[in-house]
């Protein structure tokens, strides 16, 4: 499951120089809902990384998926 997505964003990746997140949920598709989740959680704690509880409360969830 996980090797077809990487293949498929290998191949994308090749034939373009950049990737946005659209295309990345294309490539994952809109079947892949848990995907989505995790993608957008890792996203938030990204983003919100300088926060002190970020990763306690954004972390949480993550385990558990």
């Amino acid at each position: 499951m996980i090797t077809n997505y990487t293949e498929k964003l290998e191949a994308f990746i090749i034939k373009n120089d950049e990737i946005s997140m659209v295309d990345l949920l294309n490539i994952i598709g809109t079947q892949s809902s848990f995907l989505v989740v995790l993608l957008i959680l890792s996203m938030l704690n990204i983003i919100l990384a300088p926060l002190p509880i970020n990763s306690f409360i954004i972390g949480v969830p993550l385990i558990f998926f």
